[in-house]
């Protein structure tokens, strides 16, 4: 397989991931889409929001690894359009 055609395939078994588990009931924050493949959650709500799904987004703080907060976008799915 070529490089463009690997990334493809990586790109949308990520995106049926995050939008499994976010219509099985899961809110998600980057931090947390990070351990399931996905390295840029807001791109990916991005993505599916252009597709017609719907999600609410809130602020919210987490614990970065050095023990400072961050804000973050925690993304709950609603429905499609």
């Amino acid at each position: 397989m070529d490089n463009m055609r690997d990334t493809a395939e990586v790109s949308i078994n990520k995106v049926e991931t995050i939008l499994r588990v976010m219509r099985a009931g899961k809110s998600l924050n980057r931090f947390e889409a990070e351990v399931l493949g996905d390295h840029v959650l807001p791109s990916t709500i991005a993505g599916l929001r252009a597709q017609g799904y719907l999600f609410l987004a809130s602020w919210e703080r987490v614990p970065t690894r050095f023990g400072k907060l961050v804000r973050v976008r925690r993304y709950t799915y609603v429905g499609r359009v």
